[in-house]
């Protein structure tokens, strides 16, 4: 039906006298519009979530014919690389009438997506919400992600579905993963909107035309969808634009909740830790374990002997903050130092 406002308007031009023009021209530029406005509905709902929906299930038709498959997905921050990931996940799970576990699901480290292969069970989705921990370029030549490069080439049987998040540019991913593993790359050039590109399987070329890139358009945050639509159908790649849907907010929240418990897993924070930051953690928690449990010594006691020995009001939350990240960074070195000792073993 054509949009209310456009048909009054346009009404309303025909019966006026003041304006000189053929009344049969202006019922041609109605029936134009009326055809554009029609076209334009049938563009959106295939360009709306449904096509968001054939490409998840072809994924999976993929995956059930003996394959696994890995998703890449890049973007400005902010763009919505984890709401997508996690939307994708929750679809996939619904496809195959299965019980999504977030816990199970988002991993943050080497040894986590370890792990995940080893004990998740087939077809399960798997959300690398920071990829950078074992797929970034600098890091290539890492014993663990050596480790982990082979047991990814070894795991089809499993059938299972990966989704790398990444935050760099795509130069600084390692290009095993990249001209390997990865089948499809979604780049998102805006919360909620990504142009999907399909890997060459042509064995001597370069699978993702990345010089194509330079010769195709730039376009920024104002370019209409449609401009960006014809620069990117110049890349020998280019699938098709998709609007992905957001999270609702308590799956959110749910992820927020492990991407908080998990944060010291950023390739980003790791290389802003001294040995001194990890000796004060392990003090810190020595202190929470030995007094800090103890019914003569709490929280209001130590907030009160702050505030009369040194002059300074420490807020409650904040001392809980400091236990609290002590954990978090001795939880990282345990695991990383368990890894170590596994690694050698093997």
């Amino acid at each position: 039906m054509l949009n209310p406002r456009v048909q009054k308007f346009l009404e309303q031009l025909i019966k006026n006298e003041k304006i000189i023009v053929d009344k049969f021209i202006v019922e041609y530029i109605l029936e134009k519009v009326f055809d554009f406005l029609k076209e334009e509905k049938q563009y959106s709902i295939r360009q709306g979530y449904q096509l968001f929906r054939s490409f998840m299930e072809y994924i999976l038709m993929r995956n059930r014919s003996n394959y696994d498959s890995m998703i890449l997905i890049t973007g400005q921050k902010g763009a919505g690389k984890s709401s997508t990931g996690l939307m994708m996940i929750k679809f996939w799970s619904y496809l195959l009438d299965i019980r999504l576990d977030l816990n199970k699901s988002l991993v943050y480290s080497n040894t986590q997506l370890m792990n995940a292969i080893d004990e998740l069970p087939k077809f399960y989705p798997i959300l690398a919400d920071e990829a950078v921990d074992f797929a970034s370029a600098q890091n290539w030549n890492k014993r663990e992600n050596k480790y982990l490069k082979l047991k990814l080439a070894k795991i089809r049987t499993k059938h299972l579905f990966f989704i790398l998040c990444w935050p760099w540019k795509i130069d600084k991913l390692d290009k095993i993963y990249f001209e390997s593993y990865i089948n499809y790359w979604i780049d998102l050039f805006g919360r909620g909107y990504g142009a999907v590109f399909v890997k060459d399987l042509n064995p001597v070329s370069d699978p993702w035309k990345l010089d194509y890139f330079k010769k195709i358009g730039t376009f920024n945050e104002f370019t209409n969808i449609e401009k960006i639509r014809d620069i990117y159908r110049k890349h020998p790649n280019f699938w098709e634009l998709i609007r992905f849907p957001m999270p609702s907010e308590s799956y959110y929240n749910e992820y927020l909740k492990i991407r908080e418990k998990n944060i010291y897993h950023s390739n980003d924070l790791k290389h802003s830790f001294t040995t001194q930051d990890v000796s004060d953690a392990f003090i810190i928690k020595s202190f929470e374990d030995i007094y800090m449990k103890q019914s003569t010594l709490g929280f209001k006691r130590l907030l009160k002997h702050i505030k009369e020995r040194y002059n300074y009001s420490l807020k409650d939350t904040d001392l809980k903050a400091s236990f609290k990240n002590a954990q978090l960074l001795i939880n990282k070195v345990v695991e990383d130092e368990i890894f170590k000792k596994q690694n050698k073993e093997v």
